[in-house]
């Protein structure tokens, strides 16, 4: 998988009450999704927003070919491509991202949780043997 995926999106917005053009880079490694008014913008490096990926989930709608859903910490997002390809090629994309940087807090949890047992396991066998021996 690319490390950025990027193109046109419409975003809804709740303050205009409509579609706004947005132009959007999906960076895998951050899992990070960037959006700009327009292209130029995003070449100059004004962000207008973003929406970390991490435990994000995508919705679909079966009757609407062209819209989808990321719903992450309680705010849903909602998205709407040019046509049904368009909306699978980011979808994929998401789903690819949002797996990945989902797993690594897992996999960071775990660790840590078996860290923690390590280390309290040695803390109470150190402290048995204090006591018995």
């Amino acid at each position: 998988m690319a490390s950025f995926v990027e193109g046109p999106l419409s975003k809804w917005t709740n303050v205009m009450k409509g579609w706004q053009y947005r132009w959007f880079v999906l960076d895998y490694n951050a899992g990070l999704l960037s959006y700009y008014t327009s292209k130029d913008k995003m070449m100059r490096g004004s962000r207008r927003g973003c929406v970390r990926l991490r435990g994000a989930v995508i919705g679909i709608d079966d009757e609407d070919d062209s819209t989808f859903t990321i719903t992450v910490d309680q705010k849903t997002f909602h998205f709407q491509a040019r046509d049904a390809d368009e909306r699978e090629k980011w979808i994929h994309a998401l789903e690819e991202t949002i797996l990945r940087h989902t797993l690594q807090l897992q996999v960071r949890v775990f660790t840590w949780f078996l860290y923690s047992s390590l280390i309290l396991g040695v803390i109470c066998f150190s402290f048995a043997s204090f006591l018995f021996f």
